[in-house]
């Protein structure tokens, strides 16, 4: 019984173009005592090449709680501050992370800072898609099979959720070829149980009888099941120590 993913692996090679944050920009302007406005911090930052505003940037006085984010101009303004120096750390998706030089403000005036941000491009090697195959259904366990180098039969989740099996032993006995005893051991085509090999996820079942080999199917509800594959056919990447299914 194999639970395992099927995964199916596309590698996509050339270059990938990505926009990386990488910025320069122009130091402060002071001006006199504002008459129209409050003092304080403002500024506009703009993209280097187009000279448009960016809009929605992150501007935070550094070493504070204080931030604010750029409007449909890309402008932005403290006030309310106390004199002293300040550098702002003005962040946005795309550009690089950009720390203005020191800016001092003084009683009454305000500072104003044009940021001017870059776009830098890097190219990448190859890139990796990896998708996975679903097996719990009737066409993903038909692949599966159809993909398969040996004769196998199965069962999907999708399957059982249409009968009333509440057991492994009850869902695997609707493969062909396969039959129960004791509602618990599988038989695979005639041959007794000690001749079959079972495995979930990937790996070997312990035998549940302490005399023989053989694994009890009725411990796993039918409901933990994604699918049951039944291998009739030895092949090199299976255990060959079974000569009735696998």
């Amino acid at each position: 019984m194999d639970k395992s993913n099927s995964i199916v692996k596309f590698i996509v090679s050339g270059f990938l173009l990505l926009t990386i944050p990488f910025s320069s920009f122009s130091g402060p302007v002071y001006s006199g005592d504002a008459q129209d406005s409050s003092p304080g911090i403002y500024g506009v930052v703009l993209d280097a090449v187009t000279l448009e505003p960016i809009i929605g940037a992150s501007v935070v006085i550094d070493g504070t709680y204080l931030g604010t984010a750029t409007d449909v101009e890309g402008r932005f303004s403290f006030t309310n501050l106390q004199p002293g120096p300040y550098r702002l750390y003005i962040r946005m998706l795309t550009y690089k992370e950009f720390f203005s030089d020191e800016l001092v403000l003084r009683e009454g005036q305000r500072v104003e800072l044009e940021a001017m941000l870059t776009e830098e491009v890097s190219t990448l090697d190859n890139i990796v898609v990896v998708a996975h195959m679903p097996i719990g259904t009737d066409a993903g366990l038909l692949n599966r099979m159809r993909a398969s180098n040996v004769v196998a039969s199965g069962v999907s989740a999708q399957q059982i959720t249409r009968t009333q099996d509440k057991d492994a032993s009850e869902v695997v006995k609707r493969i062909p070829g396969i039959s129960i005893i004791d509602d618990k051991f599988v038989i695979v085509r005639g041959l007794n149980q000690r001749y079959n090999n079972t495995w979930i996820n990937g790996s070997p079942a312990p035998s549940s009888d302490a005399d023989s080999r053989a694994f009890s199917f009725d411990i796993i509800p039918s409901s933990q099941i994604e699918n049951i594959m039944v291998v009739k056919t030895p092949a090199a990447e299976y255990p060959a120590d079974y000569s009735g299914g696998l």
